[in-house]
């Protein structure tokens, strides 16, 4: 599988896209809507979508998970919500396509050891992105 993400607010625009960095960067991508208590037995009315994206960090995506990690550290709101769209492909086919809007960051992670190293790669990294409250509805998925 192949992944395009872009990340794009007023600041500029993050993109992770495979096609100009190889077929590797990014390794999974655990989309989530769920609701805040888990524990009711009726549908909530307070529901949120999370993504988390976990990939490696390369020569070729040195610059691009800079930015994330920068993005991380924001708090101002012109900087922290960012709408994100992710286009999944198999081959030449799109298998999903998500357009989110208010994407913020709740946590970024970069992981850098001598295993990570023998496989080319020079780390890892883990984005945990959330929407902002009252934006579920904003979600477009399509295919």
């Amino acid at each position: 599988m192949t992944y395009e993400l872009s990340i794009e607010g007023e600041a500029g625009t993050i993109n992770l896209n495979e096609s100009g960095m190889g077929n590797s960067t990014i390794k999974k991508v655990d989309f989530q809507i769920t609701q805040d208590n888990l524990e009711t037995n009726e549908r909530s009315t307070s529901i949120f979508n999370a993504l988390v994206i976990e990939g490696e960090i390369t020569d070729k995506t040195q610059s691009q998970t800079k930015e994330l990690l920068e993005w991380s550290l924001k708090t101002d709101k012109t900087n922290v919500y960012k709408t994100v769209s992710l286009v999944i492909r198999k081959d030449a086919d799109v298998i999903r396509e998500y357009y989110l809007k208010d994407m913020f960051c709740t946590s970024y992670q970069e992981f850098f050891d001598e295993d990570i190293r023998q496989d080319g790669s020079n780390g890892k990294f883990v984005l945990k992105m959330r929407q902002r409250k009252g934006s579920i509805n904003t979600i477009v998925v399509d295919c």
